[in-house]
């Protein structure tokens, strides 16, 4: 079933909020946006935007909790967005990888698991007393020494499991 509340094409989605409600998508466009839309009724819940969100989002994710949405654009930096779902306001934002992003996970509330292009990068959400939310970025081995590609992650019980494309 379709419907007719994008403006564009849909390029990444999320169907995994903890109380299996939601459903995340990501456009394409100039400045895409994020929608979030009710499993059950498919209805529209909220839109997400950010002016430094571009191209397209290639990748979502709810956090654990799903109070939080994790989006990757495809900008030159691959910048990725934080959003709270209650407020609809972009969190934090940072740039990442020159190489192709493919694929973003929550792992909780506080750190986010990217993969792409020979790259695995994980990032740590730190809430201040003033309520600002700073990250900060680490660069990780997947393997041999850029010899893998990963193409897509998901938790799993208490891991988290990575397809690459080597089929390791």
């Amino acid at each position: 079933r379709s419907t007719r509340d994008w403006s564009s094409d849909v390029c990444s989605s999320d169907l995994i909020s903890k109380d299996r409600t939601k459903i995340v998508t990501g456009e394409t466009g100039r400045h895409p946006c994020l929608m979030v839309w009710h499993a059950k009724s498919r209805k529209l819940m909220t839109t997400l935007r950010s002016r430094s969100l571009r191209r397209a989002v290639v990748a979502v994710s709810f956090s654990k909790s799903g109070n939080r949405v994790v989006a990757v654009g495809q900008d030159d930096r691959h910048t990725v967005h934080v959003f709270c779902l209650n407020t609809g306001i972009c969190m934090a934002k940072c740039p990442t990888e020159r190489t192709r992003v493919m694929t973003c996970l929550f792992v909780n509330d506080e750190n986010v698991i990217l993969g792409g292009l020979k790259h695995a990068r994980h990032l740590i959400l730190r809430t201040n007393a003033s309520h600002k939310t700073r990250t900060q970025s680490k660069r990780h081995l997947f393997g041999k020494i850029g010899s893998r590609t990963i193409l897509c992650s998901q938790n799993f019980q208490d891991m988290i499991v990575c397809g690459t494309s080597t089929g390791e």
